[in-house]
């Protein structure tokens, strides 16, 4: 976490990792997470979040997840960026069959960064 942040860092874990935040506070800790959480825990907390039972939260983990896709490189070691990118493609190409417009549309966003990024 950025310097002074670690209790906002631990809210986000906190909250995503099972408290009893309500879905709505849950959307607002996982667009959160790039800001406060660097490397595999955010990655992780991001991806959880994308199989949620609400819509709008797969949505804003995807939406989050695709403004991360860029700084893979960052958050594993680049050996294993091929593998991450890989899975995280497959998560997003599943989303497409998500029953919800706005789930596939940030879907359709992460595939995009991917796919341009060679």
């Amino acid at each position: 976490a950025p310097k002074g942040y670690q209790p906002v860092a631990n809210f986000v874990v906190n909250c995503l990792s099972g408290s009893d935040c309500n879905f709505e506070i849950r959307q607002v800790a996982v667009a959160a997470v790039p800001n406060f959480l660097q490397g595999g825990q955010a990655l992780d907390l991001i991806l959880s979040s994308m199989g949620d039972e609400d819509a709008n939260m797969r949505m804003t983990a995807t939406w989050t997840l695709a403004l991360v896709v860029p700084t893979l490189a960052l958050m594993v070691p680049v050996p294993g960026e091929f593998a991450l990118r890989c899975m995280i493609e497959k998560r997003a190409i599943n989303l497409l069959e998500d029953k919800h417009f706005k789930v596939q549309h940030a879907a359709v966003r992460v595939l995009g960064i991917l796919a341009n990024k060679g």
